[in-house]
């Protein structure tokens, strides 16, 4: 569509970027970014990690540490702070190319600086280049067997098929000293065609996740099974193959999100059904983890969806809670805000011990009472809120101990292996409320338009 030329057109290059955007840049995780583009990074101590490729880069990432986010590339005496100054550093970017690198999508950028209009990245389309790939894949199929615990037949009936390869990349360090790194790159395929691919580390502590540059928009792994008459949905590659080594689906198709909250991604697989059987799928099954970020994106997905006259029946196969171990630590504030946020407190029985601090979890959320002070801080998700209470309570140790679960596909798969125990598949429907009603025709309809774009 072309652009209309009664609007003004600003340029971003000579307008100040707006300061919210440049501390929402710089305040990301710095492990976080580096997954994002690719960077293997290895674990030196608590927090403290170096580039593979260059071992005299070092970074701080503990959180409680007052320097946080701070690196120093001890090679070349230079030293930066933040994503921002990592990009700049790492990549020799400018100040305005790190922040759009850091804050990944322009359009973020772009609607914070008005009037302007949107600006679409020319990235070039993806080209599968085989050269990486290895004829080996015993690495990965003893990662996969042995430490995922997939059945072996699925992994050899994917690795024939081409779906799963090992890539092999040979790097150097800042000694000179060559390393092979090998990874488990996931194919996606569409009529026989390779269109893109994801990649993920499969040495122990390996934080390296990628999707690769150009790939097509709402699109991810998928694997059929049969005539797919039933989608099923998942955050991850590994636990579709999970669920898939568990149940042995039939006439099906497994779809990965890599991630929670994707809902075209999972409307672009219904129309592609469409397309390939001329009918639109039975089912959807949400089969999204067991946790708070999960069960959300179950609830925003699960919605009454229809093709025409025929409504898609929706279902939710949750991953049962199986109590693992007894877990006791000694927690820094911000291990205990991560302790808070991955764990159910009713299910896996969190207790909180500080002589100084109570720490209660409320109908408006968790709070942190200072018996001292006699003042109450609200626990929030808003990165600034977090800071400070860390400056606040940077001394403190908390006691904490609970209940470890399985909260994911794959944990649930090694937890039925390792206990020898049967699991009939969890499956129920939905029940919609007020389905009829006008704002949920609105919903439909909205679907429907999004999936058809």
């Amino acid at each position: 569509m072309e652009k209309s030329t009664d609007k003004k057109n600003y340029s971003v290059k000579n307008r100040a970027l707006p300061p919210e955007l440049i501390k929402k840049a710089n305040e990301m995780n710095i492990l976080d970014y580096l997954d994002k583009k690719g960077i293997l990074v290895q674990s030196i101590g608590k927090g403290q990690y170096q580039l593979v490729d260059h071992d005299s880069f070092k970074i701080n990432a503990d959180p409680t540490s007052e320097d946080y986010n701070k690196m120093n590339w001890y090679s070349r005496g230079e030293g930066a702070y933040g994503p921002i100054g990592f990009a700049k550093l790492y990549y020799g970017m400018n100040f305005r190319e790190a922040v759009k690198d850091v804050t990944e999508t322009i359009d973020e950028m772009i609607e914070s600086v008005k009037p302007i209009e949107k600006i679409v990245r020319n990235e070039k389309p993806y080209e599968y280049d085989p050269t990486y790939i290895t004829k080996d894949t015993s690495k990965i199929e003893d990662y996969l067997v042995n430490e995922r615990k997939i059945n072996p037949d699925l992994v050899e009936a994917l690795i024939d098929k081409g779906m799963i390869r090992q890539t092999s990349k040979k790097i150097s360090n800042d000694n000179g000293k060559e390393i092979e790194v090998n990874n488990l790159a996931f194919m996606w395929n569409r009529h026989g065609k390779i269109i893109g691919h994801d990649e993920r580390g499969i040495v122990e502590g390996s934080h390296f996740k990628k999707i690769a540059s150009g790939v097509p928009e709402n699109r991810g792994f998928s694997v059929t099974f049969g005539k797919p008459e039933s989608i099923f949905v998942f955050e991850s590659n590994i636990d579709a193959l999970s669920y898939a080594s568990m149940y042995k689906p039939k006439n099906s198709r497994f779809i990965s999100l890599n991630g929670a909250d994707k809902p075209k991604t999972m409307y672009q697989a219904i129309k592609d059904i469409v397309d390939d059987t001329k009918e639109p799928p039975k089912n959807i099954v949400l089969c999204l983890d067991n946790d708070r970020t999960g069960r959300e994106a179950t609830n925003k997905l699960c919605v009454p969806l229809q093709l025409g006259e025929k409504e898609i029946d929706f279902y939710i196969s949750q991953p049962p809670r199986f109590e693992k171990e007894k877990v006791y630590e000694k927690n820094s504030i911000n291990e205990l805000f991560k302790t808070i946020d991955n764990n159910d407190t009713k299910e896996n029985n969190l207790k909180i011990k500080n002589d100084r601090l109570e720490i209660q979890e409320e109908v408006t959320g968790w709070h942190i009472y200072d018996k001292n002070l006699d003042k109450s801080y609200k626990i929030d998700d808003d990165k600034g809120n977090r800071n400070r209470l860390r400056k606040l309570f940077e001394n403190e140790t908390f006691e904490v101990d609970y209940i470890s679960t399985t909260k994911d596909w794959n944990e649930v798969l090694k937890y039925v292996k390792e206990n020898n125990i049967s699991l009939e598949r969890p499956l129920i429907k939905p029940r919609f409320v007020e389905r009829d009603t006008e704002k949920n025709t609105e919903k439909i309809q909205q679907k429907n338009n999004e999936m058809e774009r």
